[in-house]
């Protein structure tokens, strides 16, 4: 994969948080991941991750995003909502319980809520995590 080149015009004084974004990027497209970025408003979060989104399309990278709402804090899964909605016809490659499970959840289904997956599932094919805090 090529490097993830965020544009510095975007981002002045930030050569820190865009140099680890970059690498969380590069560690996150073999291994996947999660990062949660956080700070005072105004403080330049947003203009970070547009460019990180922004960058990482421009590499061919599917970019899902969500953001929440106050009043949608009492409604299940509207994260998730935002996040797989776009996704929404490939679910039919899943397996059944997972596709089920998904489908209920985004309310696209009707049933019970799904029972945890067990540790077998669940581990199936994942890798440790690990912890790292950015500059």
């Amino acid at each position: 994969m090529s490097r993830l080149d965020l544009p510095p015009a975007v981002l002045v004084g930030r050569d820190r948080e865009r140099g680890f974004l970059q690498e969380f990027f590069q560690e996150a497209a073999v291994s996947g991941g999660a990062v949660l970025l956080s700070g005072e408003p105004g403080a330049g979060k947003t203009a970070l991750l547009n460019g990180l989104a922004d960058s990482a399309s421009a590499t061919g990278t599917t970019v899902l995003r969500a953001a929440g709402a106050q009043f949608e804090g009492e409604i299940s899964f509207t994260g998730l909502n935002q996040l797989l909605f776009a996704l929404i016809d490939d679910l039919g490659e899943l397996g059944a319980d997972h596709r089920d499970a998904l489908r209920v959840a985004l309310g696209f289904g009707a049933g019970p809520p799904t029972a945890r997956s067990s540790p077998r599932t669940t581990r199936r094919g994942s890798r440790p995590s690990s912890s790292r805090t950015p500059p």
